[in-house]
C-alpha cells in the first residue's frame, strides 16, 4: 500500500491536491450526522475516485514478488540440499570438483522444485532468488527472535543482466516438464550452467 500511494502521487494530479480549506467544518465524527450536506457527498466522491485510480496504478506484481521472496527466505531448504553454516559454500564448489554435468544443446533440465526459485526485475537487472542456500542451522530455535531480519534468513540470490530474462523465465516456468536446451545460444547455455552448478536446475 505505501508503494501504491507513492506511485499514485507521482502519476495522479489529484493525489497532490490539497484538501478543501474548510473540510474541518463538515468532515469528522462530529459532523457524521450531516448526511444531506452536499460538501460531504462531493468529498466522498472525490476520495472514492482517487482510491480507484490508486488501485489501478498500484505495483501489485512488485508487491507479490516482495512477499514471495520474504517467504522463500524463511523456508527450509529443499530436502537433501540444506546447508549448514559450515558447508554453505558447497553448491558453489561442486562444479570445480567435477560433480556437475556440463550442459549443451542436447541437455534436458528441470527446476529442482516448483518453488525452488523466483525471478524478479529490480532496477536494471534480474535477480533470481532461490532456497538452495537457506541454512538449516538458522531454524534451530532462532525463528522468532529473527523473524523480521531479512538478512538473517536466506542468502540465495543471483544477479543477471536483463538480457538473461527470457532464459531464466524459460528455465523457471517449464516446471514440471523437462526443458531441452536445443537451439540455445552460448550465452543462454552459460546461464543454464550456472543454475545447474548451484543445484537450482537439475539435469534429467
Amino acid at each position: 500500500v505505501p508503494a501504491a500511494l507513492i506511485a499514485a502521487t507521482d502519476e495522479i494530479v489529484g493525489m497532490r491536491q490539497a484538501l478543501p480549506p474548510n473540510y474541518c467544518s463538515y468532515m469528522g465524527i462530529m459532523h457524521s450526522d450531516k448526511v444531506s450536506d452536499e460538501r460531504r457527498t462531493q468529498f466522498f466522491k472525490r476520495v472514492k475516485r482517487l482510491a480507484r485510480q490508486v488501485a489501478k496504478s498500484a505495483p501489485w506484481d512488485d508487491a507479490a514478488d516482495q512477499m514471495a521472496v520474504q517467504y522463500m527466505q524463511r523456508r527450509l531448504p529443499l530436502y537433501g540440499s540444506g546447508r549448514s553454516e559450515s558447508d554453505a559454500s558447497a553448491s558453489r564448489n561442486r562444479a570445480n570438483l567435477g560433480k556437475v554435468p556440463k550442459v549443451d544443446c542436447t541437455t534436458r533440465v528441470r527446476l529442482a522444485d516448483k518453488d525452488a526459485a523466483r525471478m524478479s526485475v529490480e532496477g536494471d537487472q534480474i535477480v533470481l532468488y532461490h532456497i538452495l542456500d537457506n541454512k538449516k542451522d538458522r531454524f534451530a530455535g532462532l525463528r522468532e527472535q529473527n523473524k523480521d531480519d531479512d538478512q538473517f534468513w536466506g542468502e540465495g540470490e543471483i544477479e543477471f543482466d536483463l538480457d538473461a530474462a527470457d532464459t531464466l523465465e524459460a528455465l523457471v516456468r517449464a516446471f514440471p516438464d523437462p526443458l531441452v536446451l536445443e537451439g540455445w545460444t552460448p550465452e543462454m547455455l552459460e546461464v543454464a550452467q550456472e543454475l545447474v552448478d548451484r543445484g537450482i536446475v537439475q539435469v534429467v
